[in-house]
């Protein structure tokens, strides 16, 4: 067979999911990858670099931490996995008297990650756009949103391209993407009178795979093909429930998290839309990691192990199997174009329905759109058209799960930043309208996950 050009070869492209201690996962899938592909068991020389077999890297959270460590500072996957290690547990493992506050977890986030670049020999002032990271084969992308901006992912480049884009130091990009709200304060980045606060996973993009193969595209042009698509995630979520969650006081940032890292919708998506293509992998633990929380840091024992039995699963060790052939052979299968030209996926069944609340309160009359059979499909502007009028009409909210707990949701949490996170990551379902005893309507919404 004669050798490919190099022009001709197919790239590795590796994404990332938002995670917390679940993240230990993603890096033990990438490590078993990569000693499946390159790794001679005679050799007892270091282990491969990432860096060194993937040609594009994104992530949010703390999968777009591992990103950075993996792609720009070449660590290899035992080193990541050592480091996460570290810096989850410098975070979260704190003393029971000590007074823990966003404040404090940012500055200790910030030292952490300094002390990172210093155990590796780096300045901690450095760059995102140096030229060593610039110029090498693994360009890496971690996505933040701002305060401004929820539901969009702003890009953290470690590469030169053609848009707007922040200055900023590595130290700065990786506390951005790991600003998780409610256990950090926002990170303020850009020139003092400019500056953009910062707060982490955007709404709706734990799993950031779609916003890295654009980015491909855009780094590599349409025509590149592509040899490898490997979605990590970090651990399948439960069934979305609030019976599960304490709502008040203390742990309201454990309900954001769990909103934020329980979203599977992208993956099944992707999964359908691709299911003809063999360069899409996604591999995910599905059991012994579902109710991981952000500070379990103690239980890194625990998902190594359960990432091991999940590799050796029927149909995981040969998914991986290929994968490790694609990676070593570089063939490409598909073009980033022909990628960019599939179809999404429509789903139905998901309606509003509106139970005669127009005759009943004249604000919904108001809000009503014209739609076929009194039902309308909910598209993302269905599910904002629906938040103004919980926002306008309604008095309080219950949320019915898929088991039928009702759920109320008090009044002074029916306009908080967590029900942004609620009406952003399930479809919500309007099933009808009661009065309570004071004669105010009250919504009943059934949640489910989104298909969007």
């Amino acid at each position: 067979m004669e050798p490919q050009n190099e022009a001709e070869k197919g790239i590795c492209i590796a994404s990332f999911d938002g995670g917390g201690p679940g993240s230990m996962s993603q890096l033990v899938m990438m490590q078993e990858i990569l000693r499946r592909s390159f790794e001679d068991p005679t050799d007892e020389s270091d282990e491969p670099c990432p860096a060194d077999y993937w040609d594009m890297m994104g992530g949010v959270g703390f999968g777009g931490l591992s990103a950075l460590m993996l792609g720009c500072l070449r660590l290899s996957a035992e080193q990541a996995m050592e480091e996460l290690a570290t810096i989850g547990t410098t975070i979260f493992a704190r003393r029971e008297d000590e007074i823990v506050t966003p404040d404090s977890n940012t500055n200790m986030l910030k030292e952490a990650i300094e002390d990172l670049l210093r155990r590796h020999k780096y300045p901690i002032g450095l760059k995102l756009n140096d030229k060593n990271f610039r110029h090498g084969r693994c360009k890496v992308v971690v996505f933040a949103a701002t305060t401004a901006t929820m539901d969009h992912c702003y890009q953290f480049r470690a590469y030169l391209h053609r848009g707007r884009s922040i200055d900023c130091t590595f130290v700065e990009a990786a506390c951005a993407t790991l600003a998780i709200p409610e256990f950090f304060t926002p990170i303020s980045i850009g020139p003092p009178l400019r500056k953009q606060r910062f707060i982490g996973i955007p709404l709706g993009f734990n799993n950031p795979t779609k916003q890295v193969l654009e980015e491909a595209r855009l780094q590599f042009g349409d025509e590149k093909q592509v040899s490898l698509i490997l979605s990590l995630g970090s651990g399948r979520p439960n069934a979305f429930s609030f019976d599960s969650l304490d709502l008040y006081p203390d742990n309201h940032g454990n309900l954001l998290t769990r909103l934020m890292l329980g979203c599977e919708r992208i993956a099944r998506e992707l999964s359908f839309q691709m299911s003809e293509l063999s360069a899409y992998l996604r591999l995910n633990v599905d059991k012994g990691v579902e109710n991981m929380k952000l500070t379990d840091w103690d239980r890194l024992g625990d998902i190594e192990g359960h990432t091991d039995v999940y590799l050796q699963a029927p149909g995981i060790g040969e998914a991986v199997e290929n994968a490790s052939h694609a990676l070593r052979g570089c063939l490409g299968s598909v073009s980033l174009g022909d990628l960019n030209q599939i179809r999404p996926v429509t789903l139905s069944g998901y309606v509003f329905t509106e139970t005669s609340l127009s005759s009943r309160w004249p604000i919904f009359r108001r809000r009503r759109i014209k739609q076929p059979h009194n039902q309308m499909a909910l598209s993302p502007l269905g599910v904002k058209q629906m938040q103004d009028i919980i926002r306008e009409g309604v008095e309080s909210i219950t949320l019915i799960d898929a088991i039928g707990n009702h759920i109320r949701i008090p009044m002074e949490w029916c306009r908080t930043y967590a029900v942004r996170i609620v009406t952003s990551y399930c479809v919500v379902v309007l099933i009808g309208c009661v009065e309570d005893a004071c004669g105010y309507p009250s919504c009943l919404l059934q949640a489910s996950e989104s298909p969007w």
